[in-house]
Parts: C-alpha cells; structure tokens; sequence
C-alpha cells in the first residue's frame, strides 16, 4: 500500500476505537479520559468541557455560575440538584445579547429585589405600597406575574397565544408543544405532574422542571433534560433550526411575557395622568382645595380676597399645574395677611413702656402648620428699642432717632 492508503487505514483503526470507547463508556457515570489531539502540548477544560476559542468569556461564566450557585443555595433555598439541572448556558446566550437595562432587570427580578411596592415602602419608606392595579398589599415581585387584575391577564392571554403559535409554526415537538403552553396558562396554579397524558419519557422533564417552579420558568429558568427532546425532534424534521437556536427563541418568549407585565405595572403607577401616583396626589389636590374653600374673605388680606371668587366647580376640573399655582397663591396669601396683622398690633404698643416690660404679642404661625408655639414674649418685641438708643420699625431695620 501506498503511504496515503497506510495513512487512511491507520485513521480508520483510530475512528472505529474511538467509537467503541464512546459505546463502552456512554453507562458510565465517570468521566472520559479527556482528548488530547496530536502535537498539542498544552489544552484547557473547563466543567469537563475542552475550551477551543478565547478562555476568557468561559472563565468570567464559570465563576459567575459558581456565585449564583452559592446565592441560589443559601440565600434563595434551592436545592443543588435543582440549580445543577437548569441550562444556565442556553438563558446566558440570550442574555448575552440583551441591553445592560434588561440584564439588571432579570437579576432583580429574579433574587426579589425589584422595585417592587413592598421593597419601596422598606427601602425609602415610601406610603404607597400596594400593587398599581389590583390594590393588594406589600407587593412583592413574586405577585408580578401572579396579579388578578383583567388587564394584566388580558395581556397575558394575548401573549401566551403568541407564544403558542410560534410553538406550532417553529418544529416544536408536539408532545412538549402541548406541555409548555398548558403549563404556562397555568400561571404556576398546577402542577406538570398533574398532566395525566405525558407519555412516561418525557417524566424527567417534568419533574425537573417542576422542581425548578413555574415563576423561574418565566424568566427563562428551563430544565437541560428539554434539549435532548427538542433536539430529536428536530433532526427528524425539515427545519433548519438547531436546538440552540430554538432555545434562545423559547426563552426570549418567555422573557418578553414577563417584561411584558412589568412595563404595564410601571405605566400604571407612574403614567404622567393615569398613573397611580398622580391619582394619588390628585385626590389629595382636591382635598386641599376643599379645605382651602372653607376660608372667609376676611382670612386673606384685602389684594387677595380675588383668589377666593374663582369658580370651583372650575378649578376641581383644571390641569394639575393650575390647581397647584391656586393652592399655594391662597396659602401664601393667609400666611401674608397673619403676618400683616401682627406687625399692625405691633406698632399699636405704647412707646412709653418700660424697658422691663415685653410684648405678649406672639409672632404669627404659617398657615397649615403643627407646630404649637408657647404663648409668651415676641421674638422682636425684646428687642424693640436698642441699646444704643436706635428703635427697629416695622421693617426690622434701624433707624436713627429723631
């Protein structure tokens, strides 16, 4: 034999060992002896995986995995078996190409430190903690996705439907088609196990992703025992999808759905009209302008008694900005003519008191405050006249004698 045909035959003899060490050793629990090609001094595994390309980005996600894992342990009370069951590669692809913004959403979302109102009252001690659209307590992020609200399910309806037809329209398996729409209409209210008609070898996939828990598999959390699935699945069909390709989309949908419910949570609460925020404050508007409704003409002084001829039936019904201008012209204008009146009363105290002798006239309080002042001296009246012989006027300036 030639020297090509020596060369072909001895890697024939190397492909067909290595396949019968493949068939020998696929039972076994161990791991293979890792494979080092010919002439190569020096490789590097990572999780028993060879790395081929840039060790980098593959160190940076292994440590990271070591981290989660240890949060996801003892901070969160997951079980090893189950964080080692979820496919932490297929959601790190997708997150891999999302914004910054939608990265640190998913972290928060995910360990419960979202904005959520129960975190906000804890955290600045906000007032409004209740959800923006059903009104229960202490929201927390867990009732994200479990809210009873007809709009917030009426969104989640219409999404989940779209989720469905990209099952059916992207070579999904039939089988998990049907269990993964089921199970996410479910909206974490039964069980996958409770699905009498699962066929016994998709089992594992539903114990494990049950395990993993129908929030979690919202934010793209899915058990790895679903790619060989989808992967036989696929191999069998006419798409051109890889079952890589397939998961990113799966959990891009699942991502979205999710999202989805927060943006219409936070335009509830914050919208610039319609939120919950500004109806807040709006009814709270309205309240003051009642109360401020109530004053005479004879609480305000003479140049501002105009504010107290407007039409209130028209003001309750104006723009935000203009109830807010009346308020405080009206309150300014109290605290004005309180302020007039007491330099007023001021002047009418007798020069000739003695110098042992002080005002009891008090200095007047600012309209709406708490604050309870003792009667007693006023704060200027001890000071009316100087020592040096100079008297303060109304203005509190001095002047000289006459």
């Amino acid at each position: 034999m030639s020297i090509l045909e020596r060369l072909n035959y001895r890697c024939d003899e190397l492909a067909k060992q290595a396949v019968k060490r493949g068939i020998h050793f696929s039972h076994i629990a161990s791991p293979m002896t890792r494979q080092i090609l010919p002439m190569e001094s020096v490789a590097v595994f990572q999780g028993g995986q060879k790395i081929t390309g840039e060790c980098g980005s593959e160190i940076r996600y292994q440590i990271g995995k070591v981290e989660a894992r240890n949060f996801y342990i003892n901070q969160l009370g997951w079980y090893a078996a189950v964080f080692d069951n979820v496919d932490w590669a297929a959601r790190d692809k997708v997150l891999s190409r999302k914004p910054d913004m939608f990265r640190m959403w998913v972290v928060k979302q995910s360990s419960g430190f979202i904005s959520s109102g129960k975190n906000m009252r804890r955290w600045f001690g906000l007032d409004h903690n209740q959800c923006p659209n059903c009104g229960k307590e202490d929201e927390d992020a867990q009732h994200l996705m479990h809210c009873p609200d007809p709009g917030r399910y009426a969104l989640f309806r219409e999404e989940v439907q779209k989720l469905t037809v990209w099952l059916e329209m992207n070579h999904t398996d039939p089988i998990l088609a049907k269990i993964i729409s089921r199970y996410v209409m479910t909206r974490g209210s039964a069980w996958l196990a409770d699905f009498h008609d699962v066929p016994p070898e998709y089992y594992k996939f539903v114990y494990e992703q049950q395990l993993i828990g129908w929030d979690n598999f919202m934010l793209g959390l899915i058990t790895s025992s679903l790619r060989p699935l989808q992967h036989c699945h696929l191999l069998g069909s006419s798409s051109l999808l890889t079952v890589d390709d397939w998961l990113t989309q799966l959990i891009n949908k699942l991502l979205h759905i999710t999202h989805g419910q927060w943006i219409y949570r936070n335009i509830s609460k914050h919208h610039a009209t319609l939120g919950m925020i500004r109806k807040t404050e709006r009814r709270a508007m309205l309240l003051e302008i009642d109360r401020l409704a109530q004053l005479t003409p004879e609480d305000v002084p003479e140049d501002s008694k105009f504010l107290l001829e407007i039409d209130f039936s028209t003001l309750r019904y104006a723009d935000t900005s203009t109830q807010n201008y009346w308020v405080h012209a009206v309150k300014a204008a109290v605290v004005a003519g309180s302020r007039r009146t007491f330099l007023q009363r001021r002047r009418q105290i007798p020069q000739s008191s003695g110098r042992g002798q002080q005002s009891s006239i008090s200095p007047p309080i600012p309209y709406g405050s708490n604050d309870a002042r003792p009667a007693g001296p006023s704060v200027l009246g001890k000071h009316s006249r100087h020592s040096s012989g100079g008297i303060l006027d109304g203005s509190n300036k001095r002047r000289k004698p006459d």
